[in-house]
């Protein structure tokens, strides 16, 4: 009652008697004090992407089946006992491998643990989220945790509509719900211990870190950027460096400790990775970079207005970098569009604007349920997308799938995808029928196209050597590329398609590693559409 009074008496503008209203129940819902009935909605909306997102698996994929075969091919080479980078070209790291590793477990190895595990980082990124909210009021810290998970848990592709159901870029996924974590941490002028909070954003960087190496430079970026946002105290940095130092030390310990094996890899990746300049997606990305700039400022108009000018360049600086952050990462991802940071910066500076405005302000609060209303309407279209794409899939998976061809292996028995993309599952198949001709007990396969789905999908134990991923002018071109020898490593057979499911591998890989394949490969069996060469034995000519 208290609260209500105080709104209506310094908020409400008697030039407007409508608007003014509207911004005191603005306000006060914002402010909502905390109970039952926000838990519940919180554990419920959670609790069903999470389950929802699992029972979907891989049915109903519309687009870049091949994608999936990039990250189930990397968990399948880590529980067979393989390192990325060490025993493996790659240019993700293992965080990236890991959640389907576990969800492997769970599944009996097979596609659907790929679901099982985008749930589980949805359910915990959600989790930390809530947990590192305590301070916040209860409603931005509800939907603030809620948008951290839908970003993780969605089967949709970022920058495409929420029915353009894929598994492409779950890693992309990852990398912006974790560095949500980390800006609301950043963000948060209280978070309760200093020491946990600490610790949670140097663990942040560290999985940032062995996810995409992008996110991680981005995630640094936010960090140093964002330090005029909160008071710094001895105890956070000493968490942070604790968290960075032993989660970090975790994965460099199953990495052998060789970053430079690591390097190389990224190397590689970094000198071959064509960067993003269509005009279409600029088009796209700053619509989204403006309208979070404009309500930044309209919120630092506010705060001078309400007396405080130092919050006001606070909020207007940490929008720049978070927005410079985004518009940066969105270029390295292949994303047509989207700045997931952006909803959650702004139900940020929602929270700063209403906690840091003056005490003797009467400036009119309807801009303040402008930037309110702008944060919650950004992450409520985060959350919204995710219910429709984990609806989509229920639908599709009830309908189309049913009529759509299978692939020919157990372990893929979740993985159906759809519409244009049902040719991929007979062209998957073409070549498990050629392998399961010619193929030798204890002969180990790799692919020369974008991924290989053969050692997973026939459960097989995998070569060491190759790549969880061709693309030229992705993960390689002409100047930065894997050696042959490493490439082929220690395959007995390799699978070469006659149609490349990559556009560009058409040209690179005859020019490229086309030599060695002739020179220590010899052609065994053709296919409709793969050809099947089995190395030569020490001595044959």
């Amino acid at each position: 009652m208290a609260l209500e009074l105080r709104l209506s008496t310094s908020s409400h503008d008697p030039s407007s008697p409508a608007a003014g209203r509207i911004a005191t129940y603005v306000e006060c819902f914002w402010q909502r004090p905390r109970g039952l009935t926000s838990v519940v909605v919180f554990w419920f909306l959670l609790l069903a992407m999470v389950v929802s997102r699992a029972c979907v698996a891989m049915y109903g994929i519309r687009e870049y089946p091949f994608d999936g075969f990039i990250v189930l091919d990397g968990a399948w080479r880590m529980l067979n006992g393989q390192r990325p980078h060490l025993d493996f070209n790659s240019m993700i790291g293992p965080a990236a491998y890991l959640p389907t590793v576990v969800g492997f477990r769970l599944a009996s190895n097979t596609a659907a643990g790929f679901g099982y595990g985008q749930a589980l980082v949805g359910l915990v990124l959600g989790v930390w989220a809530y947990l590192l909210g305590t301070k916040l009021f209860e409603v931005p810290r509800v939907i603030y945790a809620l948008c951290v998970a839908a970003i993780a848990v969605s089967p949709a592709q970022l920058g495409l509509s929420p029915f353009a159901l894929t598994p492409a870029g779950t890693y992309n996924r990852y990398t912006y719900a974790l560095l949500g974590v980390l800006l609301l941490e950043c963000m948060s002028a209280e978070v309760g211990s200093e020491l946990v909070a600490g610790f949670s954003s140097g663990a942040l960087i560290a999985i940032l870190a062995f996810t995409k190496v992008t996110g991680f430079f981005a995630g640094v970026a936010l960090l140093v950027a964002l330090i005029p946002q909160r008071t710094q105290t001895l105890r956070r940095w000493f968490g942070l460096a604790a968290g960075a130092v032993s989660v970090g030390l975790c994965f460099l310990g199953y990495l052998r400790f060789d970053l430079l094996a690591v390097i190389r890899d990224l190397a590689i990746t970094a000198g071959a990775k064509r960067v993003i300049t269509d005009i279409y997606v600029l088009n796209s990305i700053a619509l989204d970079a403006g309208i979070a700039l404009l309500l930044t400022f309209c919120a630092s108009l506010f705060l001078i207005d309400s007396g405080n000018p130092r919050a006001a360049r606070r909020v207007l600086a940490a929008g720049i970098s978070v927005v410079a952050a985004s518009v940066l990462l969105i270029f390295g991802n292949y994303q047509q569009a989207e700045l997931p940071l952006v909803g959650l910066f702004l139900l940020m500076v929602g929270q700063r604007v209403v906690a840091e405005r003056g005490s003797t302000s009467t400036a009119g609060s309807g801009m303040v349920s402008v930037v309110i209303g702008g944060g919650a309407i950004f992450a409520g279209i985060s959350i919204l997308s995710v219910f429709v794409s984990l609806g989509t899939a229920q639908w599709v998976k009830m309908h189309s799938v049913r009529a759509a061809p299978k692939f020919e292996a157990p372990a893929l028995r979740q993985f159906v995808p759809v519409k244009d993309y049902t040719a991929y599952t007979g062209f998957v198949n073409d070549g498990f029928r050629l392998l399961q001709q010619y193929r030798k007990p204890g002969e180990r396969v790799m692919a020369l196209d974008f991924s290989n789905p053969f050692s997973y999908g026939l459960g097989i134990p995998p070569a060491p050597g190759g790549s969880a991923n061709l693309a030229y002018d992705g993960s390689f071109n002409a100047a930065h590329k894997v050696s042959p020898e490493r490439l082929f490593g220690a395959a007995d057979l390799v699978m070469v398609p006659k149609f490349f499911t990559e556009p560009g591998l058409k040209a690179a890989v005859p020019a490229i590693y086309g030599p060695y394949l002739e020179s220590h490969f010899r052609l065994v069996g053709t296919s409709s559409v793969w050809k099947l060469y089995r190395r030569l034995s020490v001595g044959t000519g």
